[in-house]
């Protein structure tokens, strides 16, 4: 019997970088349904103090990272609920992953954009438009714990346009800021790094055990399968032993255990033997063969058993 390759490093790396990828697409399935009405909201409120060109910029990637992200998630969704069992973790195609990351990165633009947005206002809405990066960056960094190239997507744009926007600015407070974004984000990276190890190491251990399940499950069907092979080999031996291969009738030894059976129920019925006996079966054999002798044999004990 052929046994199944043993899988390799590579084969549980890839295993554990796909169902890493699950969570991230849970999480990630959640932004369109607030990304928009955010930005939106945001606007609204702040319309009188900032530029409306840049607002609607703002909107309009915006709903370019919501339509990147629900394309994404719902293709890698759609490919989920077509898989069976058996291939639960074949890694997923490489144009599905590059749109979730396509996704992500439009996110990471629409949250960089927002010291970009509100730079033509005072320095006090720059600095209040740079705490969404700053909290959509460390919320990024739990969503994609696992998946090192999901959160550098997202981290990325989202701290390359923040602070190159803080940077260039004449205030020396914004400048200030854009150094503090570039350790902020080296910290962030850090902090997902740790995440990414705990996700992984729970993940290799859910594997694991699913994978003991699934084996102790294929012994216990090996098990029972070996157990009926050998129940019906003991019936088989058994019937054997007492009947006659050629006819089916019971033989020397079954007959006897079929008459101490009746003897030992101690009815009233009265039991009875009946010897019967070929004469000149010889001539049988010597006429038809020992074949043809086997068919007569046959054609008698059917009849005699009928």
């Amino acid at each position: 019997m052929a046994q199944a390759e043993s899988p390799t490093r590579d084969d549980h790396d890839a295993c554990l970088q796909e169902r890493a990828l699950v969570s991230v697409v849970a999480n990630a399935g959640i932004a369109p349904f607030w990304l928009i009405p955010f930005t939106v909201l945001v606007a609204l409120l702040t319309n009188s103090e900032n530029d409306t060109a840049r607002l609607g910029w703002w909107i309009g990637a915006a709903l370019v990272s919501t339509i990147l992200l629900t394309a994404g998630t719902s293709a890698y969704r759609r490919s989920a609920a077509r898989a069976t069992n058996a291939v639960a973790d074949v890694r997923s195609p490489r144009w599905m992953v590059r749109l979730l990351r396509a996704g992500l990165t439009s996110m990471g633009v629409v949250f960089g954009m927002t010291t970009w947005v509100a730079s033509p206002a005072s320095v006090e809405m720059v600095m209040l438009f740079a705490v969404f990066p700053t909290t959509a960056a460390a919320i990024a960094a739990m969503l994609t714990a696992g998946r090192r190239d999901m959160f550098a997507s997202l981290l990325v744009p989202m701290a390359s346009l923040s602070t190159f926007t803080l940077a260039t600015s004449a205030d020396i407070r914004l400048r200030g800021l854009a150094v503090l974004w570039v350790f902020y984000s080296a910290a962030l990276t850090v902090i997902h790094s740790t995440l990414s190890k705990t996700v992984r190491t729970a993940i290799a251990l859910q594997k694991t055990s699913e994978d003991l399940l699934a084996e102790i499950e294929r012994d216990q069907i090996q098990l029972t399968e070996t157990n009926t092979q050998l129940a019906a080999s003991i019936e088989q031996l058994t019937h054997q032993a007492t009947h006659d291969a050629l006819t089916g009738l019971l033989n020397r030894r079954g007959m006897f255990e079929a008459l101490e059976g009746l003897i030992g129920e101690q009815t009233t019925e009265p039991v009875g033997v009946l010897f019967l006996d070929l004469d000149r079966f010889k001539s049988v054999n010597d006429t038809l063969g020992h074949r043809g002798g086997d068919h007569f044999l046959r054609i008698v004990s059917d009849r005699i058993e009928r």
